[in-house]
């Protein structure tokens, strides 16, 4: 039997989730979800998340997760990658194109921007820490 003339050549592939630090194989019957990103149709970073379907999870990027706790440590990488660049950009423009006198009045205001922004995501993981009952006695930093 030739693979040309299967129509899923990859019946019998092994998952594995993509989640940090998990790795865990899908079994038959899991409830699994698949996310993969995509720039095409906003002109900038998207992530898409979905419930399974064997012809997206055989998609080149496609990421395999194996549940709500795996997916939303990807979302959140996602979303430090995306700021992170967002900065880098900010950075590069003030260094290479804004005017010498110009330029540490814009780095100390994307920097007070960073300040602020890690600030905001160690208290709102101290609130949520303290919410579900944890016995933590400092922020957690994310």
């Amino acid at each position: 039997m030739q693979l040309g003339n299967l129509k899923n050549p990859v019946a019998n592939a092994f998952y594995r989730c993509a989640g940090p630090n998990c790795g865990i194989l899908k079994k038959t019957h899991d409830r699994w979800w698949l996310m993969w990103t995509s720039a095409v149709n906003f002109n900038q970073p998207v992530l898409y998340l979905c419930a399974w379907d064997d012809e997206i999870a055989n998609r080149e990027g496609t990421l395999h997760v194996c549940g709500e706790l795996c997916a939303q440590k990807l979302q959140s990488q996602f979303m430090g990658n995306v700021r992170e660049s967002q900065l880098r950009r900010r950075v590069t423009y003030a260094l290479d194109v804004m005017a010498p006198a110009n330029r540490l009045a814009a780095i100390l205001e994307i920097a007070c921007a960073v300040h602020s922004d890690t600030n905001m995501r160690l208290s709102r993981s101290y609130r949520l820490c303290h919410s579900h009952g944890h016995a933590r006695s400092s922020p957690i930093a994310i």
